[in-house]
């Protein structure tokens, strides 16, 4: 049992969390902030999304915690392009960065060689 590595990890996202709050950035828009909330496990906007999956032409497709309500959230280009923007702007510690990609490499995934 290792609580000192938990209350670690727990301050660290609880940062991270507060760092990429929607309300620090006022331009982000709704479905950045559901992406955003994805990745975090939380609710940022309603509907929040479940699952994020990448077409084969490399489109992203949500599926939400509304029964019958999908949605598309674009080009995955323009997901990297955007996160990258955030993360830069949330100014954060290499901890936090580190857990911020990690995050996203495990929940949607780096798979164009220029965006990893």
């Amino acid at each position: 049992m290792d609580t000192k590595q938990d209350s670690s990890d727990a301050r660290l996202r609880t940062r991270l969390l507060s760092k990429l709050n929607p309300e620090n950035f006022r331009q982000m828009s709704g479905a950045m902030a559901a992406v955003l909330g994805f990745l975090l496990d939380t609710a940022f906007v309603r509907p929040s999304i479940t699952a994020i999956t990448i077409t084969s032409d490399g489109y992203l497709l949500a599926d939400t915690d509304e029964p019958r309500f999908s949605c598309f959230l674009g080009d995955y280009k323009d997901l990297i392009r955007s996160w990258r923007s955030l993360l830069r702007a949330a100014n954060l510690r290499i901890d936090e960065q580190m857990l911020a990609e990690c995050l996203f490499a495990s929940k949607i995934g780096y798979f164009d060689r220029t965006a990893a």
